[in-house]
This record gives C-alpha cells, sequence and structure tokens, in this order.
C-alpha cells in the first residue's frame, strides 16, 4: 500500500512540474521593430477649398526614420514615440485648444506611411498631431 501512494504521490509531482513548465514557459520572442522612413511635409492651403489652394512655394519638409529616431526633425524621438503609441501618423488624434482662425495647412507623410489631411491651421495640426508635424 505505501508503493502505491508513493507512486501516486509521485506522479502527481510529475504532474505538477509538467504543468508548472509550461506555466512559466519563457515568452515566445516578438518580431522585432522594422525601421521606418517618413517624408513629412506641411503645405499652407487646403486640397478641397478652390479659394486657398496649395502654396507650394511655402511648403516645409523634414525627414524621420525611426528604430532609432533620426533625421532632420527637430524632435525625432518624441515624433516616433507617438506615431509607435497611435500604431500610424493617420491614428493619432490629441486634443487641445487652438483659436478659429481658418487659415488651413495640409499636411503629407510619404515613405513607411502615405498620409495628408487638411487642418483649419497650424496650431490645430501641431496639437492633433503632435510632434510629428512640429517642424
Amino acid at each position: 500500500m505505501r508503493i502505491r501512494h508513493a507512486l501516486g504521490a509521485a506522479g502527481v509531482l510529475a504532474l505538477t512540474v509538467l504543468a508548472s513548465g509550461t506555466a512559466y514557459a519563457a515568452p515566445q520572442k516578438t518580431a522585432r521593430s522594422v525601421p521606418a522612413f517618413y517624408r513629412l511635409s506641411v503645405v499652407p492651403g487646403s486640397l478641397k477649398d478652390p479659394h486657398r489652394p496649395l502654396e507650394w512655394n511655402r511648403v516645409r519638409h523634414a525627414s524621420l526614420r525611426c528604430n532609432p529616431p533620426w533625421g532632420d526633425h527637430p524632435q525625432p524621438g518624441r515624433a516616433c514615440d507617438l506615431i509607435a503609441r497611435y500604431g500610424s501618423i493617420a491614428g493619432i488624434r490629441l486634443q487641445g485648444i487652438c483659436p478659429h482662425i481658418y487659415d488651413p495647412v495640409t499636411a503629407f507623410a510619404n515613405g513607411s506611411e502615405r498620409y495628408q489631411e487638411t487642418f483649419p491651421n497650424a496650431c490645430v495640426l501641431r496639437t492633433t498631431k503632435g510632434a510629428v508635424f512640429h517642424f
């Protein structure tokens, strides 16, 4: 009878060790972050308002690369953090307060993501998209 209890206890111990082994298995490796490159542009004017056409002679550009962050963008780390947090430039929707002045600007991004959107003014662009278009 003692042998039967000893074997039963050993079996329970073996199952516990196996179960705990799977419970504490090392996490699976995730894919490394892929480097991302963006050519960002801010152009005064609107894509949709014929009275305020895009003024390409006043365009501002910045280059941004993420993973690791660098480029001629003035805040590459903050911009890349926002893109990573929200999943894309289009996904970034921050909130803030801006004056109700209609002086449209259009933001463009090419490279790892294609994006374009017109904002009522530069303050709304900077407030909504944070550091990404703050150059």
